[in-house]
């Protein structure tokens, strides 16, 4: 069985999307790295927020994972801390009272996260501060401590990932496929010879057409010969009489 005509066609593919493949490699090493630093750490749920921050954050290009990773720990930042606020200053021991609790929480972090970007994840963290918190047995306090660690753990771990491992820069990660560019040079060359046929036609019927008359010559009237002129001005000019016959 010949293997070469298979090997190309897989090399060709590769260097086609090369930049899609770098990001599932940066994303999957970003993943694994969280993971075992949370192993090593003894993090509780095995490092959940950790390994999440990492694929999150995870971008094509290094800017890309940079403004996320900025924006992530910001958001979860101010969610862990307003939830943290309000779970200790108001009392939530029922179910009612952790409603409302709940949506005393959500509602100040949604209108942030309708002004800026940056507190998208805000509302979200403080619900899982609130909500996890009394399952394992944590304080608001100390359940927003574990998110803000794990996120930042993440994060870092995300950014190093990507400076390091095959970095992308944005210009390089938005070029055109290899399909795209062959089209776009079908399309010039087309372009171009349908250009050039137009311009000779009309370059061939301009030679054939007939001279077009000035301004000048159209405006003005026809010029009378000088013997013309004598012979109008020489000649009577017969008026009907008037009288009866």
């Amino acid at each position: 069985m010949n293997i070469l005509p298979a090997w190309n066609w897989a090399a060709t593919q590769v260097k086609a999307y090369r930049a899609q493949l770098r990001f599932c490699l940066r994303m999957t090493v970003a993943a694994l790295l969280a993971f075992a630093l949370t192993q090593l750490l003894a993090i509780p749920l095995h490092g959940l927020w950790a390994v999440l921050t990492a694929v999150v954050v995870t971008q094509v290009s290094v800017g890309g994972s940079l403004r996320a990773t900025a924006e992530y720990v910001v958001g979860t930042l101010g969610g862990a801390a307003y939830a943290s606020l309000v779970g200790v200053l108001v009392p939530h021991t029922t179910a009612l009272a952790l409603a409302g609790v709940l949506a005393l929480t959500v509602a100040p972090l949604a209108g942030a996260a309708a002004l800026s970007p940056s507190f998208r994840v805000a509302p979200f963290t403080a619900v899982i501060v609130l909500l996890i918190s009394n399952e394992l047995g944590e304080g608001p306090v100390e359940s927003a401590l574990y998110r803000l660690l794990e996120v930042a753990l993440g994060g870092a771990v995300a950014v190093t990932v990507a400076l390091l491992v095959f970095p992308e820069r944005a210009w390089g990660s938005t070029r055109p496929p290899a399909r795209l560019i062959d089209w776009r040079k079908s399309c010039t060359s087309c372009w171009w010879v349908f250009r050039a046929s137009s311009t000779s036609t009309r370059s061939g019927a301009s030679r054939t057409r007939p001279a077009k008359l000035s301004r000048t010559a159209r405006r003005s009237p026809p010029r009378r010969s000088a013997s013309a002129l004598s012979t109008s001005r020489q000649s009577p000019i017969l008026v009907p009489s008037r009288e009866p016959c």
